[in-house]
């Protein structure tokens, strides 16, 4: 809901004795629409306000409010570290707070990590980074919890995972599953704990150039010009979309416009990038439900939610489009190069791209907050969470932008 401005000196001590005859939890209620700085000129008023404006639970609603249900990572770290104590809300609002004003004035450490090869696609977590490579490899590092500052030229991966025939393109993994898609046409199925390949599955007749995968299902796209989903417990086809058995208007060309760039998936809808256009599939039939056109060239990265979607093209643009009209709310123009990545959250937006810059922004407003330097080739790939900013160039680099 909107927020309330807080009246000041005796005006302030006033309302907070009517306040006070109030029922705790009614209290804790109307606290919850301040802004924490008022928050804090609150707990001046009196001691029984100040245990108030303490509360946990109204911490907690503050960091959800700003942030979206953040309740479940914030459990999950506390597990991962083996600790028993309750989560301190207040210092949680405290920390991101911090953190988010790092990301807005590009205030932050970055450890970089040379490689051999050149990196075209990565994915973290909090403790470990999977990059795949030109070199045929996958390589998982660590991702160190301290905030490193300088060039740490003798990391090295904490598992290889060997087996593909060619570039890897493609990869996302969720515990210690791991799926990879490469020039070889096949889709590869790693267990990360071991290292071992698990199955493999001959998914297309030319490159998997992307995919995404859930509990049960797994969608791949391909320069064969198909988007194939599959039963993850089976590793059986449980249908394929086929670009060339769509109907194509005079100005496409049959064979050039359907290779498929990037992919993603929700439980409702496919979302393919393709020549100038996304197209819309039903997830569950692969059915052709509409196109987004206004891209000038392939798109290349593309993300969506329920109310929008955020796509990036080879025509060095990112288009913010708005899926319940399925029209396009904003263009943004600041890359001087193609863009090949883009991932965004509640607030921002991150971009890589040709010109060898990530680029942050606030999508709500379309105006760029901050540009990283530092990659000497394309920024091809990136992956976020709430401190920590991946990049993989083909500058054969990996960068870790760390803003706590």
């Amino acid at each position: 809901g909107s927020r309330m401005n807080v009246p000041s000196g005796m005006f302030m001590k006033a309302c907070a004795q009517h306040l006070l005859l109030l029922p705790d939890e009614i209290i804790i209620a109307i606290l919850a629409f301040l802004e924490a700085k008022d928050l804090s000129r609150v707990a001046l008023v009196s001691k029984r306000l100040n245990a108030f404006a303490q509360d946990d639970q109204l911490w907690k609603s503050l960091c959800c409010a700003r942030w979206g249900n953040i309740q479940d990572n914030i459990q999950q770290r506390t597990e991962q570290r083996n600790t028993r104590r309750r989560v301190d809300w207040v210092s949680v609002f405290k920390t991101r707070k911090k953190v988010e004003e790092n990301w807005l004035k590009g205030r932050y450490n970055v450890t970089i990590i040379p490689y051999t090869s050149e990196i075209t696609c990565i994915q973290s977590d909090d403790t470990r980074i999977a990059t795949g490579s030109y070199d045929q490899s996958i390589r998982v590092w660590n991702l160190h919890n301290e905030s490193p500052t300088i060039q740490q030229p003798h990391i090295q991966p904490i598992l290889s995972l060997e087996g593909h025939n060619n570039r890897v393109y493609c990869l996302q993994f969720k515990g210690d599953r791991l799926l990879s898609g490469s020039d070889d046409s096949t889709i590869k199925m790693w267990d990360m704990s071991s290292g071992a390949c698990l199955y493999t599955l001959a998914a297309h007749a030319r490159a998997v150039r992307c995919l995404q995968f859930d509990d049960s299902v797994l969608v791949s796209g391909s320069y064969d010009k198909t988007v194939k989903v599959w039963d993850l417990e089976t590793q059986e086809q449980m249908f394929a979309i086929d670009g060339l058995s769509k109907p194509t208007t005079n100005n496409d060309s049959a064979e050039g416009r359907w290779c498929i760039c990037c992919l993603k998936f929700d439980e409702k809808t496919i979302a393919t990038g393709t020549l100038k256009k996304i197209e819309l599939w039903d997830r569950h039939t692969g059915k052709h439900i509409a196109d987004l056109e206004g891209h000038q060239s392939w798109v290349t990265s593309l993300q969506f939610d329920d109310t929008k979607m955020i796509s990036g093209s080879m025509d060095t643009t990112i288009r913010i489009w708005d899926l319940r009209n399925r029209k396009c709310l904003k263009e943004l123009t600041e890359h001087e190069k193609r863009v090949r990545c883009v991932q965004f959250d509640n607030t921002k937006l991150c971009s890589g791209s040709y010109d060898h810059t990530v680029k942050i922004w606030d999508w709500r407003t379309g105006t760029c907050q901050t540009t990283l330097y530092g990659h000497t080739a394309s920024a091809r790939c990136l992956y976020f969470n709430d401190s920590h900013l991946v990049s993989g160039s083909l500058d054969k680099t990996i960068r870790v932008w760390d803003f706590r």
